[in-house]
């Protein structure tokens, strides 16, 4: 089963334990305040949009533990400004489509060597 159909069927266990955000880190990117994420995570009644953004925090969490050697390396890349990114957090631009893809176009840097 592919990461992304078992963030939408169990959407918020399976996204603290892949990535290891905080509720109100993951809250945030949904648009959420803390206890409503923790309301809908129960029921799991997030929406279709939010189980998207959901399994795109996934993917990228997963490609930056790669690109960058172990988990708590990606944890820390993804919390702190970089200035690749214009002083933004990666966690902060995966809110939007277009913010996702300039983090994939940081990690495809760094993996191909460059510093970012």
């Amino acid at each position: 089963m592919t990461r992304a159909r078992l963030v939408n069927q169990e959407s918020r266990p399976v996204v603290a334990e892949l990535t290891e955000l905080s509720g109100p880190q993951l809250a945030r990117l949904l648009g959420l305040s803390a206890p409503a994420y923790e309301r809908r995570g129960l029921k799991n009644e997030f929406s279709r949009t939010q189980r998207t953004k959901l399994a795109r925090v996934v993917n990228v969490v997963e490609r930056a533990q790669r690109v960058l050697g172990d988990r708590g390396r990606a944890q820390q890349w993804l919390i702190h400004p970089n200035r690749a990114l214009g002083s933004s957090t990666p966690l902060m631009l995966l809110e939007t489509r277009d913010g996702t893809q300039r983090v994939y176009h940081v990690l495809a840097r760094i993996e191909a060597g460059a510093f970012a």
